[in-house]
């Protein structure tokens, strides 16, 4: 299967263990690097989920409203909707660690990079049959990943032509709309199991943070989904739509093209990032924090960009695209070289400097 189980694989993977105590005891002591940790957690991923969860609330509900009637101003509503839900996404997506990596939905939830146009044809083979036994929620979450999430409701939302005839006069088009239904809940359903997995109960990963066995383990992942959010950066978002010059563009493998979010995508990633390194930079000293820096540059960078993706590698504004890439890139290395000190792990073989 493709997402991120295929993104830890990338040539730049990070391989991360937490430095533990020789011995461990009832009374876990807590350590500078516990504090940052519970804010991060605190801060970021457990407020992040949560804004995923009311965004896809939002967007279940508003496919529930235009079914029934489809129309102009709730087809620019459902794009309202998911663009919400997509910046919810994009906001939290760094985080690997937990319940987004059981049961396959960080990939069932967001199918991209993927191969072969796999959406595409996940979603074309679910149009032809039309099977409404299919779209029963048990059911759907077992078929294939491809159809199930964001990339599969861009498709729906804002393919070439797509206006709100497409979901009514005709059976196949109530289906497609009962289709893009299914996928707003799944995609509800995802966002409020991974909330849960952190936030909800005894066992949740939030109310756990005092155990060494789960400190010491999320240091290491944080850490590792921290850094590995700017190797997917990199290789991933903005490489291979740029291409090695301008002739060489490749627009369409932009993430969210369709949509026209790429460069959207790519601020909102450099949000979650810095957010993270702002807390961890109260752990080192001033100077140390050059991955904030470098981090800030990017955004700045990337908030002063507009348009498509492909259109500026193509265009004077490349200058810019490989100013974001070099600064991303410079936040990622020196980020390898700050993060594992301030959490208190080490880091094992990596690709990051081309070792």
């Amino acid at each position: 299967m493709d997402g991120w189980t295929r993104r830890a694989t990338l040539s730049a993977a990070l391989i991360l263990f937490a430095l533990l105590p020789p011995t461990l005891h009832p009374a876990h002591a807590q350590t500078p690097a516990d504090g940052l940790l519970r804010r991060v957690v605190d801060e970021v991923i457990v407020p992040g989920y949560a804004n995923l969860v009311t965004a896809a609330e939002a967007q279940q509900a508003q496919w529930q409203s235009f079914c029934p009637a489809p129309s102009a101003t709730g087809m620019a509503s459902l794009r309202d909707a998911y663009h919400r839900t997509a910046d919810a996404w994009s906001s939290i997506e760094l985080v690997h660690y937990g319940p987004i990596a059981e049961d396959f939905r960080g990939e069932r939830l967001s199918f991209w990079p993927e191969r072969k146009n796999a959406v595409e044809k996940a979603l074309k083979a679910a149009l032809a049959k039309a099977d409404d036994a299919s779209l029963a929620p048990d059911t759907f979450r077992k078929g294939s990943a491809g159809v199930q999430g964001l990339p599969a409701l861009e498709r729906l939302l804002f393919s070439e032509g797509a206006t709100e005839a497409d979901f009514t006069g005709s059976t196949e088009a109530e289906f497609r709309c009962r289709l893009g239904s299914a996928i707003a809940a799944n995609i509800l359903a995802i966002a409020r199991e991974v909330q849960a997995g952190w936030a909800e109960g005894d066992n949740a990963i939030a109310r756990r943070l005092t155990a060494p066995e789960i400190a010491g383990g999320l240091k290491a992942a944080l850490a590792t989904d921290l850094l590995g959010a700017y190797v997917l950066l990199k290789d991933k978002k903005l490489d291979p739509a740029m291409g090695k010059d301008p002739a060489d563009t490749r627009p369409r493998m932009a993430e969210g093209w369709r949509s026209g979010r790429s460069l959207r995508a790519i601020q909102l990633n450099l949000q979650a990032t810095g957010a993270i390194l702002e807390i961890l930079a109260d752990g080192m000293p001033k100077q140390d924090s050059s991955a904030l820096r470098n981090n800030d540059t990017a955004l700045r960078v990337a908030k002063r960009l507009t348009g498509d993706l492909g259109e500026l590698a193509a265009g004077p504004q490349r200058r810019d695209l490989i100013l974001l890439r070099d600064a991303a890139d410079a936040a990622g290395k020196r980020a390898f070289e700050e993060v594992p000190v301030v959490l208190g792990v080490t880091v094992g073989f990596n690709s990051l400097g081309g070792d």
